[in-house]
């Protein structure tokens, strides 16, 4: 009976399917929102494996198996087999930094890393902070001088999710010049230098895939990035996501557009790093210069940290009522749930809602925390937050 009923013969060859490509099937029930709910789980926990078959030729079947040792308690979802081949051709692009982002997985050869923090922007656009990072060998890089230069092009792509296409690109060129800082010993065996850019958006979900190039290395990589754009003009009371950089100045050298005189021409500029010196927001916005990033400060890509740092935390407050007065409490809370430190703000009637804080770790241990800031006008409230770890 069951064989011959085709609901059930769709559903066991769902089963079928999706058990020998590594998923699930959600079948036998009405609590769709349950089974959904799974799906996105699944899909926000998982690792990606790789090998290099020593055999690669012949078109048979081949059997995997994947195993925790120790774990018997595991479930584990994994394709079972595959069957060898060549990849499929990449998608033919004339463009390098295109076809380096045209793939569904990016590629790692150049080392990437990207943030992205919608702001508050004009009417229902937002304006998007990135910042790309760059990771790359100083043996490579390194030139008879001792200091560290290259040529990088890079760009970044829009793709808006509900239009399946890319509505956008950025993209640039630039010459990066590093030098060491005198006294501070041997260069270590990478180096890692930050891109900040702006990109206006409207509400909406998006994936930002970026793509850069050097010609010292001559090599490349992306790196993608899923966000959602919230519209904050609807809601009476809005946050946007918390910047975090550090207060005595950014860990890595920064990208700048640097003022149109002969000497800084082209080079990276940054603190702690031998580069020439940039022209403040205001002078180069004055030159015709387009702002590099709204954040005011350069933000830091990653998020453990040690006791003796202290944080600089940006974000902002939109209301529809800028009448009203905004109380915000930012509070660190640990592993617990326990708030182990907090302070009290407020945003008063007609004040811009940007807020720039400096949070001291000094007194916090090691461990795992959140940092989250909660607004109220008395009729609504707002939260966000973020992670970070202590070391």
């Amino acid at each position: 009976f069951r064989w011959n009923n085709p609901i059930r013969r769709a559903q066991d060859g769902l089963g079928f399917m999706t058990e020998a490509s590594g998923g699930f099937a959600v079948t036998d029930t009405d609590d769709l929102t349950s089974g959904l709910q799974h799906i996105i789980e699944d899909l926000d926990h998982y690792y990606l494996l790789g090998f290099y078959p020593a055999e690669t030729g012949g078109d048979k079947y081949r059997p995997l198996a994947v195993t925790v040792p120790g774990h018997p308690d595991y479930t584990l979802r994994f394709r079972h087999g595959y069957t060898p081949g060549a990849p499929p051709a990449p998608p033919k692009n004339k463009d390098p930094l295109v076809a380096l982002a045209a793939g569904v997985m990016p590629k790692s050869d150049l080392p990437l890393r990207i943030t992205a923090l919608p702001l508050i922007g004009a009417g229902k656009t937002a304006s998007v902070a990135v910042a790309l990072e760059v990771t790359a060998p100083t043996s490579l890089m390194k030139d008879a001088d001792s200091k560290l230069r290259d040529d990088v092009t890079y760009a970044v792509m829009v793709v808006d999710e509900k239009k399946a296409k890319v509505t956008s690109r950025t993209g640039r060129a630039a010459k990066l010049s590093l030098a060491g800082r005198e006294g501070a010993g041997e260069m270590p065996d990478s180096v890692t230098y930050q891109i900040p850019l702006t990109l206006d958006l409207a509400p909406g979900k998006y994936q930002l895939r970026a793509s850069a190039m050097s010609k010292k290395l001559d090599r490349g990589g992306s790196v993608y990035l899923d966000i959602t754009v919230p519209d904050f003009s609807k809601a009476p009371l809005t946050l946007s996501g918390i910047a975090l950089g550090y207060a005595d100045g950014a860990h890595v050298p920064v990208g700048r557009r640097p003022a149109p005189v002969p000497a800084a021409s082209n080079t990276f500029g940054s603190r702690g790093v031998g580069a020439q010196p940039t022209l403040p927001p205001a002078q180069a916005r004055a030159l015709g210069q387009v702002p590099e990033s709204r954040l005011p400060f350069d933000p830091s890509l990653s998020r453990e940290f040690t006791s003796a740092d202290t944080l600089r935390a940006y974000f902002e407050v939109a209301r529809k009522d800028v009448t009203t007065t905004v109380r915000l409490t930012i509070m660190v809370i640990d592993r617990t749930n326990r708030a182990v430190m907090a302070i009290d703000r407020a945003v008063q009637p007609n004040e811009p809602g940007k807020v720039d804080l400096r949070l001291p770790l000094a007194s916090l241990g090691p461990g795992a925390y959140r940092i989250r800031v909660t607004a109220t006008d008395t009729r609504t409230v707002a939260q966000t937050e973020t992670g970070i770890i202590v070391k």
